[in-house]
């Protein structure tokens, strides 16, 4: 049993050394990608029609490094400013297979031909899913595309110079999001190079297709990250697995995994969801098979494959050292956001369970302090001639809008402040699969045209953001913004249109000029009914033609 352990810490040591001085190199210059690359300028090329920009999106995301989960929001956020599904797809199905920092890794652990295969093979893979997507359900060239909204995220991300925000990001963000899983992936290769004989895999599996079919099989439904996943493929090739069945669980590990899969075929549609799976199960088995045959012709391994160089046994120690200390202040740093956010999360419901704890054994237990009534005004509005009673302040013609966030669709925090310089419409409806509320958005929607770029429509309602993007992709809404108050009703509450009965905005539109003062107001008294929508219109044109 000691010699057993023995063994583990010096295979995990072994590795952590080899692919330490790569991946810290690789973690530098992630963080200068994460500078030099914005968001805004991946958008920006993945609009139109084409092969281009489908070549675009997996040549823009193969640097990144984000793993098949951290890759969804960013894509359905290309989507969402107008990637066309094709050009989404390509992105969903390169980025995760690959990054700076586990080429750098692949390099170490794997040698040249791996590290130079890897990244063709997912750009390969990605260009042939993205076309495949585009002829099978038509390249959509302004996808879900809606106004762009200045959010303080998208506007400048993160605060001073660029040096300390790719150092951040570098070696304080991403190693929290990974260390995890590498950490897991060093064990695991740890394990396998002290209890699995050697030539196990080989006798049990073999090589060709079979073994490759079985890699599949393992990484197709699993999380397992791109940089982490290294250490455990070459442990597998020293164990016996051929380079190309390894290269099938380096691609559908890291590319697939049944969250992700769910999510795009939830976001996305079905028969997106099934190409995205086909194409990384066939590119990964032909890229094994053409892998193995590359090797075989030129008589080597990626044993024998390694970088020519020989770095000093010192500077492994010592990059493996700071590597830990890295990933550790990144372990340390999400346990402490955890618990923020807990007791965030404890501090904002508290109070709400003391409430519901008091009605279940009223009478039994001391009156806890009362919070501040908000303010409720009734023979406001009515349902189906019922009345009914909002919460939330009289916002006044002429006075500063209050300040509320939202929900965008890609679960992003949307403020109102961040329309400031522009006239910004508010349109409340209580839901979008009504009748009533799906009319008055797409009027809204058609009238978007008409106004300018200096004019933002945003519709905000109770339904969740998945549902508001099924909704606009159904209705093809593509000029309003669509906003969910479902989590904390603050922008109803704010505006004074939150329905107590039903938790539901009431009817009401408000135009709120480019300094953030509420210039118009209409709140429909009969929630059933449309808004004048010639009056609130004309609002907008006074202000944007004044």
């Amino acid at each position: 049993m000691p010699q057993l352990l023995l063994n583990i810490l010096e295979g995990f040591w072994g590795v952590l050394g080899e692919m330490a001085p790569y991946l810290l190199l690789g973690f530098a210059l992630a963080g200068g990608l994460s500078v030099l690359i914005s968001a805004r300028t991946v958008e920006r090329h993945l609009g139109g029609r084409g092969i281009w920009p489908v070549v675009k999106a997996a040549a823009f995301g193969i640097p990144l490094p984000l793993c098949s989960c951290g890759v969804i929001p960013v894509g359905a956020s290309l989507r969402r400013h107008g990637a066309s599904r094709g050009a989404t797809t390509s992105f969903l199905i390169a980025t995760p297979q690959d990054g700076v920092d586990s080429v750098f890794v692949t390099l170490s652990l794997l040698g040249g031909t791996f590290a130079v295969f890897r990244p063709l093979v997912a750009l390969v893979s990605g260009v042939l899913g993205g076309s495949a997507v585009a002829a099978v359900t038509g390249n959509d060239a302004e996808g879900g595309r809606q106004p762009e909204t200045c959010r303080e995220a998208c506007c400048e991300p993160g605060g001073g110079g660029k040096l300390r925000r790719a150092l951040a990001y570098g070696f304080g963000t991403l190693p929290q999001d990974i260390g995890r899983a590498l950490l897991i992936g060093l064990v695991v290769a740890a394990l396998i190079s002290a209890i699995v004989p050697d030539s196990y895999f080989a006798d049990y599996l073999g090589g060709g297709v079979l073994a490759m079919l079985v890699m599949m099989v393992l990484g197709i439904p699993v999380y397992v990250c791109a940089t982490a996943s290294v250490p455990v493929a070459a442990m597998m090739i020293v164990k016996g697995v051929s380079p190309g069945a390894a290269l099938v669980f380096l691609m559908t590990g890291p590319a697939t995994n049944a969250a992700a899969i769910a999510t795009i075929w939830k976001v996305m549609g079905r028969r997106t969801a099934l190409v995205y799976l086909a194409t990384v199960a066939v590119t990964a088995v032909a890229a094994g098979l053409t892998l193995d045959y590359i090797f075989q012709v030129r008589g080597t391994s990626p044993s024998l494959d390694k970088p020519p160089w020989m770095l000093p046994e010192a500077v492994k120690w010592v990059c493996a050292v700071a590597l830990l200390a890295v990933l550790a202040a990144g372990a340390v740093r999400a346990r402490i956001g955890g618990h923020a956010h807990a007791r965030k999360d404890e501090h904002e419901h508290g109070r709400e369970r003391k409430t519901a704890a008091k009605l279940r054994v009223s009478g039994m237990t001391k009156e806890p302090r009362k919070r501040e009534p908000m303010t409720e005004r009734t023979d406001v509005v009515t349902f189906k001639g019922s009345p009914l009673t909002l919460l939330g302040e009289d916002v006044a013609v002429g006075s500063p809008a209050p300040e509320f966030a939202a929900l965008a669709g890609d679960l992003s925090e949307v403020k109102l402040s961040s329309c400031r310089g522009k006239t910004a419409v508010l349109s409340f409806v209580p839901s979008l699969d009504t009748p009533v509320c799906d009319a008055q958005t797409r009027r809204f929607n058609e009238e978007a045209a008409g106004l300018g770029e200096d004019v933002v429509i945003l519709t905000i309602s109770m339904d969740l953001p998945f549902a508001q993007g099924r909704w606009c992709g159904a209705a093809g809404v593509e000029r309003v913004v669509t906003l969910s108050d479902h989590r904390d009703a603050s922008a109803s509450t704010a505006m004074g249109v939150l329905i107590k009965e039903l938790r539901l905005a009431a009817r009401a539109v408000f135009v709120v000029d480019a300094q953030g003062v509420v210039r118009y107001k209409q709140i429909v008294g009969e929630v059933t009914d449309e808004p004048d929508y010639a009056a609130a219109l004309e609002a907008v044109r006074e202000l944007t033609t004044s």
